[in-house]
Formats: structure tokens, sequence, C-alpha cells
């Protein structure tokens, strides 16, 4: 059986786009689409998620339901996502897909 799947969306400056790349990459997280974005909230909601610049990269990144906690402790503990005007992150499970070949290679690239 195939392991359900989250669907993580990772928000953040562009400047620090590439380092959460590269350490999503290192720890096996290797199935992920980044798209660039301009923020356009008012700048007090910018600064209550800690999005101040508004140049944004936003990470989609599919992963096992097993594996969602350790990518959030990757973003909180050394991408420092707890810090004020570092990014925002959050997942939705992933409910149906379009044919199974689609959900067999993201499951097997994990």
């Amino acid at each position: 059986m195939i392991e359900p799947q989250k669907l993580v969306f990772v928000i953040v400056g562009r400047a620090c786009a590439r380092q959460v790349v590269k350490r999503l990459n290192r720890s096996g997280f290797t199935y992920h689409t980044a798209l660039l974005a301009h923020g356009t909230a008012p700048s007090e909601m910018q600064t209550y998620f800690g999005l101040s610049e508004p140049e944004k990269t936003v990470l989609l990144c599919f992963t096992g339901e097993s594996r969602t906690e350790e990518l959030f402790s990757i973003l909180n503990e050394e991408i420092t996502f707890r810090e004020p005007n570092t990014g925002i992150a959050f997942s939705v499970r992933v409910s149906c897909m379009a044919g199974m070949s689609v959900l067999s290679f993201i499951a097997d690239n994990e």
C-alpha cells in the first residue's frame, strides 16, 4: 500500500530559497517545485507571518505523511523558521491525484 501523501507549501524570501532547497535535498526531500511569487499583503500582515521581503519563492514539496514532521523540524531548527521574517510553511493532505502512475512516481522518489 502506498503511504498517504502531503503537499508542503514553504514560502520564503527569494534570497533564502536556494538554502532551503539544498537542505531539503540533503535530507532526501527531492521532489519539489519552486514558484516565483510577489507578496501583496499589507506590511503588518507580512510581519505577522514572518514574510518581510515582497519577492518570494513558494516551494511545493510532496512527502509521505510519516516524514512531514521531519521536514518541519528542519525548517524550524536549521532554517530558523521560528525567527521572525524567515518564512512560513504548512501542509495539506493529498486526497486524490490523476492517475496512479503519478502517485507511484511521487511515493517512490522520497
